[in-house]
């Protein structure tokens, strides 16, 4: 079932909000790209190669969106877009 907030095994699927805060706070520790990366992370639920896929065609200043070619579909050319915070498109 999608949405589910736990693994067939018992463990969660998803950060609660206080270890999303916590992650951002020790991401603001690092350089500039890694920040950035992190927040991207945590307000889209994108994959990791999702995000370093990113590219800059790919990101709607105007409607604060981000748009991943989604890996989980397994073939090419699949994409979602995602809304994000104003914040986080311009970083």
């Amino acid at each position: 079932m999608t949405g589910d907030l736990l693994h067939h095994d018992g463990s969660r699927t998803y950060l609660t909000h206080d270890e999303r805060q916590a992650f951002l706070t020790a991401a603001a520790q690092f350089p500039h790209e890694v920040r950035s990366c992190c927040h991207v992370l945590t307000y889209t639920g994108c994959r990791l190669a999702e995000a370093l896929a990113l590219t800059a065609d790919r990101v709607d200043l105007v409607a604060s969106r981000l748009t991943f070619e989604t890996l989980k579909k397994r073939q090419r050319g699949v994409y979602r877009t995602v809304p994000v915070p104003p914040a986080v498109v311009t970083m």
